[in-house]
């Protein structure tokens, strides 16, 4: 299995306080998935394998962060799917594309769970040559959560297809109920 690896660099330099999320993440088509890995499924034929390097290298993600990391893959799976067809040839059915993530590094201090999101579409435009949507950011520097004042808001609505619509309006109410508390 011959992974292809790809950096991305994510910054949020707007408000009070900035976002960076440095990540390293392949990709390979396989035939079949290995017994015993923990893959997680983006769309058929299309998985997550979450494989960090140890620390300091990199850092692990919490269950919360991988989720929001993996529904970035999803809100971006039809393009990831053209070009899947490409990797795989013309018999899409014997491809099984794997995305191992290999390294994140990020600041506990300033970051916000949709930064996943958003930094796994960037990778996924950049390595699989898409255009990247655009998702509007805005700062709300009179909102406290957890006892920090700001909160950044993201705006996935520009990320479109057909499947999204629940998991868009999952991001949105996160968001919502973020921004009441």
């Amino acid at each position: 299995m011959k992974l292809k690896w790809h950096k991305t660099n994510y910054k949020l330099m707007t408000g009070k306080w900035k976002i960076g999320i440095l990540l390293e993440a392949g990709y390979c088509v396989v035939q079949s998935l290995v017994r015993g890995e923990l893959y997680i499924k983006i769309a058929r034929n299309i998985y997550f394998l979450p494989k960090c390097i140890p620390y300091p290298n990199s850092q692990l993600l919490s269950r919360w962060e991988l989720n929001y990391f993996c529904n970035g893959l999803k809100l971006v799976k039809e393009q990831i799917i053209e070009k899947q067809k490409e990797l795989a040839g013309e018999n899409i059915t014997d491809g099984k594309l794997v995305i191992i993530l290999r390294s994140v590094q990020f600041s506990d201090c300033n970051i916000q769970d949709e930064a996943f999101a958003v930094t796994a579409i960037q990778w996924a435009a950049e390595v699989f040559d898409f255009m990247k949507p655009e998702i509007i950011v805005s700062f709300d520097k009179n909102c406290t959560v957890g006892g920090l004042k700001g909160r950044y808001f993201f705006d996935f609505s520009t990320v479109r297809n057909n499947s999204n619509r629940g998991r868009l309006k999952k991001l949105y109410n996160i968001n919502q109920n973020k921004k009441r508390n």
